[in-house]
């Protein structure tokens, strides 16, 4: 087994976290439009999604660098995975909050769980333990597409 590069480990989940970062300020005003909208009476408090996306994120970025440190030859299609799901998980607060479009958040959502789904697959061939660890997110996204699929219908 491989050392752990704790270093490496740190510096991977910070480069997610601040990638993440564009996601927030995409969403800056997502508080005022989540509180203006109905919800579905399972959709948590706002401060509920403070929480659990810097702990995905940091989970992301650990998978990140489990990818990264491997000696597999399916790294670059583990990569190219992480950036399009990372991209599409961004793109979701830019088409939801700012746009308005809630039907096409839903269908990027749908888009995204699939993305979550194919990276946990390709994670898992290349290191087993960052495949694993994402199952929390997928469980998030599908969270979050029931959440956006009830404001659709609420809305």
């Amino acid at each position: 087994m491989k050392k752990i590069v704790w270093k490496n480990v740190f510096i991977s989940a910070g480069v997610v976290l601040l990638i993440s970062l564009i996601g927030f300020l995409l969403s800056m005003n997502s508080e005022e439009v989540y509180r203006a909208i109905t919800l579905p009476a399972f959709a948590p408090p706002t401060i509920t999604f403070s929480i659990v996306w810097p702990i995905l994120y940091i989970i992301l970025g650990i998978s990140l660098y489990l990818i990264i440190s491997s000696n597999s030859t399916l790294i670059k299609p583990a990569i190219e995975i992480f950036i399009i799901q990372i991209i599409v998980n961004l793109l979701w607060p830019l088409i939801f909050f700012i746009l308005k479009l809630e039907i096409v958040g839903l269908f990027a959502l749908f888009t995204l769980n699939v993305l979550i789904i194919l990276m946990i697959k390709i994670f898992t061939n290349v290191n087993k333990t960052a495949g694993y660890i994402q199952i929390p997110y997928l469980i998030w996204s599908i969270f979050a597409t029931a959440i956006n699929f009830g404001i659709v219908v609420l809305n």
